[in-house]
């Protein structure tokens, strides 16, 4: 698609960080890329300030979730969740949460529902998207009744939010 774009003579930037650690980074090139260095440059700065005084609030007063198991399910059909080396992995590290999909080969592995249960997770997040709404509904309500003491969060994208 890319190189199509380019050759219509349409400018393009792919961004491409892929972990929580390459964010700012991929903000600064970002905002090279859109002619705003200054203000790219002051984001990302902000970004890992803030990540570093997380980490150490975390490292100093841990809270009751540090070590809980977690699951992200990015799509509820098929079964596909965050595993290793994503933004998602690093957010729940950074959490203190143990995602039980980390010790995949794929960075978002196909899972079953058998799966999830057999790995017992304590909180399972659930991205929710226009396209995806009904079959995570489903599934969290399948969840819910396989695995009651597990808790079952819905992350809704910021723009689907009335109110």
């Amino acid at each position: 698609v890319n190189d199509r774009l380019k050759k219509l003579g349409i400018t393009t930037y792919t961004f491409r960080a892929k972990r929580l650690s390459e964010l700012p980074q991929g903000i600064r090139d970002l905002g090279v890329a859109l002619g705003i260095k200054d203000q790219a440059f002051t984001r990302a700065a902000m970004i890992e300030t803030k990540l570093r005084k997380y980490k150490k609030r975390i490292q100093k007063s841990p809270p009751p979730y540090v070590n809980k198991k977690a699951l992200f399910i990015i799509q509820p059909e098929p079964l596909i969740v965050a595993g290793p080396e994503t933004v998602i992995d690093d957010a729940l590290k950074l959490l203190g949460l143990h995602n039980i999909a980390s010790d995949t080969d794929a960075r978002y592995p196909k899972y079953s529902i058998e799966e999830v249960i057999r790995r017992s997770p304590d909180v399972i997040f659930i991205g929710i998207g226009i396209m995806t709404k009904e079959s995570s509904k489903n599934l969290m309500k399948r969840l819910e009744i396989s695995m009651p003491s597990v808790r079952v969060v819905s992350i809704i994208p910021a723009k689907h939010c009335t109110g």
